[in-house]
């Protein structure tokens, strides 16, 4: 599905699609930074608007994508909430998945519209059900 994505995006050359972010995490670019070069080349085109990376294992005090979301929680909640955006989740099933599902809960919750964590988890599958929030995951 990741590749959806990355095609999704590659068609926004050719169209006007809104604003995009990619939060992209790895343990370590110079081993796992796949698509880096594409990224690169959709960032500098303006197709993808915001590009956020965590690399995990490069310094003392792990980096995850969970923690670049939170480091811009109030403008993903009114993307999320106030826009309409979609997102895509791909990757771990077992950690990855589960942590940034924890952390889109805790944005919309808190940022979006005040929502109590449990109407936020509604709102979340609710955009499931819809096809706003799409999740490939394995393990």
């Amino acid at each position: 599905f990741f590749l959806f994505f990355f095609f999704f995006l590659l068609s926004a050359l050719w169209k006007e699609v809104g604003e995009s972010w990619l939060f992209y995490g790895c343990r370590d670019r110079t081993k796992d930074f796949l698509y880096e070069s594409d990224f690169t080349v959709l960032r500098e085109a303006k197709v993808l608007h915001h590009y956020q990376v965590a690399f995990s294992r490069e310094q003392a005090a792990k980096v995850y994508v969970q923690d670049r979301m939170q480091e811009h929680a109030a403008k993903l909640a009114e993307l999320i909430v106030d826009k309409g955006a979609y997102v895509f989740v791909c990757g771990d099933g077992k950690h990855m998945a589960k942590d940034v599902q924890t952390k889109l809960r805790e944005i919309v919750a808190r940022h979006g519209a005040g929502m109590q964590p449990e109407a936020a988890e509604d709102y979340l599958q609710g955009m499931q059900k819809n096809g706003r929030y799409v999740r490939d995951i394995w393990s």
